[in-house]
């Protein structure tokens, strides 16, 4: 995990690395074609900025932020057995870095 107080970890999912390639719609020849997409997806402290994250980022992994992008999420109210309970409200950042920087997932986490 992240030793900092601003960000909490990776968000790894199948959605998440979607937003790594994205389809090229204007590609010649009717082919289709992938063009990278640098937006990584971040677990952050709920009272964390855009500006905070945004110089943890850069300080951490040593690239340039373009735009942050972030997503209150509420937990889910969950009935087991008669008992409720609910999961833990999060908070989301979509990082999108400047052309030609990248973060290594596999060597961070």
């Amino acid at each position: 995990m992240i030793s900092t107080h601003v960000l909490k970890g990776f968000v790894i999912t199948e959605k998440s690395a979607k937003g790594l390639a994205k389809p090229d719609l204007l590609n010649e020849g009717g082919e289709s074609k992938e063009v990278a997409v640098n937006v990584y997806t971040f677990k952050v402290d709920k009272k964390a900025a855009k500006h905070e994250i945004k110089e943890t980022v850069e300080k951490v992994f040593e690239v340039q932020v373009s735009a942050v992008n972030t997503v209150n999420i509420t937990g889910k109210v969950k009935t087991r057995k008669g008992h409720k309970g609910s999961r833990s409200d999060i908070k989301k950042a979509y990082v999108t870095l400047k052309p030609g920087y990248e973060i290594n997932v596999d060597e961070s986490v």
